[in-house]
């Protein structure tokens, strides 16, 4: 019995070191699973709570395609089902998980022309057919032929959001963006009107076929796609790019010294969007007044990174030093021409104590209506300038988008150095400028506001007048 026990003993612990052996092997990928997302993420700023989702990727999944009908799919990340943190977008929870794809079916004779179809579990969502030209990088006429000014009009296209909205579709309404991060990197938004307002009901991202996308910017500009990808396919250096002012335009007449007020101790003005994002500014108390973000005191000013597939990180906040937007120095109204555009138009410069300078010209600068009340931005009395060469008006209804593509009216807003480089904006912390006129009042001239809007359109960071004297 003692021999028998010993063998029992030791065909157990065979037994036992097995069963083991097997439920370690079975558990180990789980485990991984489990673990990734917090190896995967930085001890100083962990990431945002949808991107600790194991299934979740941070970067894009290429497109499948074409078929031999020339239809792509690409894969939809769908955002979960509570919204990333601190989303400043009004969303309708719990946000739709049924969408997985969309079916893109690109026109053979024009490949920026194709049919969008969003599928997943329910039934297809037909978005219909779409020309996404106003959406890709173009060439305006200003920049056309020469090299410099060409780079600058489609890194600034590219990497500033262009969001389209293509009206309802049964009970959703459809929005479409580029959303201003790298080439190919897009969103699809679903919303609901609710008795709370326009609420988002999906959000997702997906990578354009890049095969499509070539073809279709190479179709817009007349360019080699394989060209100009380097400076698209990720965040190029754009500091102390020579900027040729003189291939640009040829001015024609001047109005020098006009004097620039800074109103800085007024409330910081707060429209649709900037309500929606004030909790993106990472400084605490928030600035009480235009001053506060240009008091030496408050530096730097903090604002949430907008990150990859398309999110505002505010575990990895941009800094930003806007001292020089308190010093503002007399400025320079000037007509001008562009050998490439039949008509004429303004230009304004804003030199700064730094030898920086703010220029931005328009076709409309010297047509402004005036008004007697401030507007609300997204009037059609107010120019809305995005930083770059033709670079179009953030969020339209893409009926509108395509009017103002096809009429590629002189349009530019830059910022540079001292030498008349080009500054990266972004990193500066500026992202547009609102225009408006005010009529005059008790016999006085009428005004010019200039309304600096800071990085990701957070904040309205500096409000500057003028007298409205363009060139005789």
């Amino acid at each position: 019995m003692k021999i028998l026990s010993a063998r029992w003993v030791r065909v157990f612990c065979v037994l036992l070191s097995f069963g083991a052996a097997c439920r370690s092997a079975r558990d180990e990928p789980a485990a991984q699973h489990t673990a990734a997302p917090a190896t995967a993420q930085k001890p100083q700023a962990p990431a945002l709570k949808p991107l600790a989702h194991a299934s979740y990727p941070r970067h894009a999944e290429r497109a499948s395609g074409p078929d031999a009908s020339g239809v792509y799919f690409a894969k939809l990340r769908v955002d979960v089902a509570d919204g990333y943190d601190h989303n400043p977008t009004a969303l309708a929870r719990p946000l739709r998980q049924d969408v997985a794809r969309l079916r893109i079916a690109s026109d053979a004779a024009d490949p920026r022309r194709a049919r969008l179809t969003l599928l997943g579990r329910g039934p297809a969502i037909e978005i219909g057919e779409v020309d996404l030209s106003p959406l890709l990088p173009f060439v305006p006429k200003l920049a056309r032929g020469d090299a410099a000014l060409t780079r600058i009009a489609l890194v600034q296209q590219e990497f500033n959001r262009l969001e389209s909205r293509l009206g309802k579709r049964g009970e959703d309404y459809v929005r479409l963006a580029n959303n201003c991060l790298r080439a190919g990197l897009w969103e699809v938004m679903l919303g609901r009107e609710t008795p709370a307002g326009h609420q988002t009901t999906l959000l997702a991202w997906f990578d354009f076929p890049e095969a499509l996308y070539a073809r279709a910017f190479e179709r817009a500009t007349g360019l080699a796609y394989r060209d100009h990808e380097p400076q698209l396919a990720k965040y190029p250096e754009l500091n102390g790019i020579p900027v040729p002012l003189a291939e640009l335009r040829t001015p024609l007449a001047e109005a020098a010294r006009l004097p620039v007020e800074v109103r800085s101790t007024v409330l910081p003005p707060r429209f649709a969007e900037q309500r929606r994002k004030h909790i993106l500014i990472g400084n605490s108390p928030e600035p009480a007044t235009l001053a506060g973000f240009t008091d030496p005191r408050a530096q730097p000013i903090l604002m949430s990174k907008f990150d990859e597939p398309g999110f505002y990180n505010t575990r990895d906040p941009m800094k930003f030093d806007l001292r020089f937007l308190a010093a503002p120095r007399a400025a320079t109204w000037r007509r001008a021409r562009n050998p490439r555009q039949l008509a004429s138009f303004d230009e304004l410069e804003v030199p700064f104590a730094d030898g920086r300078r703010l220029l931005l010209g328009h076709a409309r600068l010297a047509a402004l209506p005036a008004l007697r009340v401030p507007p609300n931005v997204e009037d059609d009395s107010v120019l809305r300038l995005t930083f770059g060469i033709g670079s179009q008006d953030v969020y339209m209804d893409h009926a509108d988008r395509l009017a103002a593509f096809a009429r590629d009216e002189p349009a530019y807003l830059f910022l540079l150095d001292a030498k008349g480089a080009h500054v990266d904006n972004h990193f500066a912390g500026l992202d547009r400028v609102y225009v408006w006129r005010e009529a005059g009042r008790d016999g006085a001239g009428d005004v010019l506001h200039l309304w600096l809007v800071g990085y990701e359109r957070i904040a309205i960071v500096a409000h500057y007048t003028l007298p409205f004297s363009p060139p005789l």
